[in-house]
């Protein structure tokens, strides 16, 4: 009897943990210069420009979430990085990759979300996101994204025909505007199903097939 009290209090104990484990992603907000909020900087793995609070300040931290508040500026993406959501709160943010392998991947299919004008010409690689927000979302990398893309608000903009990524993965269409910004026509990479399901626009001077 007493066993098996102690082994179900053990057996409790290791689930508390594993479910504190499993908590949801922490919101880091970017201080480009490791001081004031937001502007330009590099995103690596070494330097102490993100803060959970405003007050204090730590390296980046796989799998949490990405603010970019405040002023935009050139971000160049020093090393691979796997986050959360990712949000920009502000206009003029710019995510750079500095080699092809510094890449941005999402820790599952996450959300994208841009209050004003963002780009992104660093290479997104993994699972596949939602773009949400009434701002406006630029990709310019050859990406290699293997899950779907749902465009729920605000206007996504490809400038490069993998802006999708490479595969077959589908994208679904909410709401919005989806636009070619690429200056040349832009035939969508691999065979792609195009599910839309409200209200949307095209914006661009070329075409999108």
């Amino acid at each position: 009897m007493e066993k098996n009290m102690r082994l179900a209090s053990i057996l409790a104990a290791a689930a508390m943990v594993l479910c504190l484990g499993q908590g949801a992603s922490a919101d880091l907000t970017w201080y480009g210069d490791g001081a004031l909020p937001g502007g330009p900087g590099t995103w690596d793995a070494v330097a102490p420009n993100w803060s959970p609070d405003g007050t204090t300040f730590q390296t980046w931290a796989n799998g949490e979430n990405a603010i970019f508040e405040t002023a935009g500026g050139i971000v160049s993406l020093d090393s691979a990085v796997t986050l959360g959501n990712l949000t920009f709160s502000a206009d003029g943010y710019s995510i750079v990759g500095t080699l092809p392998e510094n890449t941005l991947s999402f820790d599952a299919d996450k959300t994208i979300t841009t209050d004003s004008n963002a780009a992104i010409s660093a290479v997104i690689t993994g699972n596949g996101f939602t773009k949400a927000g009434l701002g406006a979302l630029t990709l310019s990398g050859e990406n290699t994204l293997t899950g779907g893309t749902i465009l729920s608000a605000g206007t996504l903009n490809l400038n490069n025909a993998a802006a999708l990524g490479t595969t077959n993965a589908a994208l679904v269409i909410n709401g919005g505007s989806l636009g070619n910004t690429s200056g040349t026509d832009i035939t969508l990479a691999g065979n792609r199903a195009v599910t839309v399901n409200g209200d949307f626009g095209f914006s661009g001077t070329n075409a999108l097939n």
